[in-house]
């Protein structure tokens, strides 16, 4: 597993089990469709991914695909997170 990923993924993992008062959160399980978080949890979520990423949440990537699990959710960020850097570079 790509250590960026790993790390973006155990970050998420905390935030959410935190903020959703959860005890134990698979990867790979719905947040939304299985209704173990809200809209207003959407947001939070948001707020924190760009606080704590360098990057920002456009309203094209708000949706249901993209904020489905944890493992959707660690992509989407490591994803910006290399388009960044490569906006940065020049590329």
């Amino acid at each position: 597993m790509d250590v960026l990923l790993g790390n973006v993924k155990d970050n998420l993992r905390g935030f959410v089990l935190k903020a959703a008062r959860l005890r134990a959160l698979e990867d790979d399980e719905e947040l939304f469709g299985s209704g173990l978080v809200t809209s207003l949890f959407a947001m939070q979520l948001i707020e924190y991914i760009e606080k704590d990423y360098p990057i920002v949440v456009d309203g094209d990537d708000m949706n249901l695909r993209t904020f489905k699990s944890v493992n959707t959710v660690s992509e989407f960020v490591v994803r910006k997170l290399a388009e960044s850097a490569g906006s940065r570079n020049g590329k």
